[in-house]
């Protein structure tokens, strides 16, 4: 796919920004951090094996073959989105720290799994027609009939602009999982205003 999740030569940025925001969960994770958080384990002993397993085996992946899996790609000039499992959360973290020859804890791996359960936490990249285009954008999250308003919404206000001059946006949002078959197929359906409606499908079930 030509659409690289991060685009651009003065985009490159965002990419290093995302990585240092995963490795910053070594500090606030850390004991004693005083957030609460849900006493639910989301993946048991098996999948955090092999969650950690493919991180450590990706490490010489670049973050857009590693995350592969978890994107769903319109095409460059239209958009994608990345679904930010639990699994994507712990492979992630486990690639990072081998990269950086850093051992993870099994309290930290405790507490980041969860930490992003029970939230479908999607990092989408627009293009647009003007810098601020994403600014006041939507995001709903379609399940069969039902049309589910995300519980976080981040638009990014100024886009940057790529190599071929397109106005390239990185926007965030997070919709509770709650009820939702993890078999099911959904879409995420973003809105930029006076310029379309965009849908990226995920299919749950062929997604860690």
């Amino acid at each position: 796919m030509s659409g690289n999740f991060f685009s651009g030569k003065n985009y490159k940025m965002k990419k290093i920004v995302l990585e240092i925001a995963v490795l910053a969960l070594f500090f606030f994770l850390l004991p004693g951090c005083s957030k609460k958080l849900p006493e639910r384990v989301v993946l048991n002993e098996e999948r955090i094996k092999e969650a950690l397993g493919i991180g450590r085996k990706s490490k010489n992946l670049n973050l857009f073959e590693f995350q592969k899996e978890w994107c769903s790609d319109l095409g460059y000039g239209v958009g994608s989105a990345l679904l930010l499992t639990p699994f994507h959360r712990l492979a992630l973290l486990s690639r990072n720290a081998e990269i950086c020859g850093i051992n993870l804890p099994s309290s930290l791996i405790r507490k980041t799994l969860k930490e992003n359960s029970g939230v479908f936490h999607f990092i989408v990249t627009l293009y647009g027609d003007t810098p601020n285009f994403a600014r006041d954008c939507t995001a709903s999250l379609k399940y069969g009939e039902r049309i589910i308003k995300p519980s976080f919404l981040q638009n990014d206000r100024y886009a940057d602009v790529n190599r071929e001059q397109a106005n390239v946006a990185i926007c965030e949002y997070k919709f509770s999982s709650t009820g939702i078959n993890p078999k099911a197929k959904i879409a995420l359906i973003v809105t930029i205003p006076e310029e379309k409606v965009l849908s990226f499908p995920f299919n749950l079930a062929k997604i860690r």
